[in-house]
C-alpha cells in the first residue's frame, strides 16, 4: 500500500518536468 502513494509522486514529478520543459 506504500508503493501506491510513492509511484504517484514520482508521475506527479515526471509530469512536472515535462511542463517545465514545455514551458
Amino acid at each position: 500500500m506504500v508503493e501506491i502513494p510513492t509511484r504517484n509522486g514520482i508521475f506527479d514529478i515526471l509530469i512536472h518536468l515535462v511542463y517545465d520543459s514545455c514551458a
